[in-house]
């Protein structure tokens, strides 16, 4: 991140790291978004037009 000047923001999950924060919000302040695939997850991607990439990671997601 220091070669790029970018910066990133990790939501919490299940490892209470940080509080949450409502995607449709956070979203159009993003210039891209990496995350687990979830309906509404996705469904606020999109909707705020932020290139998207999937990583499922756990249980069914993979399909």
């Amino acid at each position: 991140m220091e070669i790029t000047g970018q910066r990133g923001v990790i939501n919490r999950g299940w490892g209470g790291l940080v509080d949450n924060c409502p995607h449709d919000w956070l979203f159009q302040r993003c210039s891209a978004v990496v995350h687990h695939g979830g309906a509404g997850t996705t469904a606020a991607g999109l909707k705020a037009a932020c290139p998207t990439t999937i990583v499922p990671f756990f249980g069914d997601q993979p399909f």
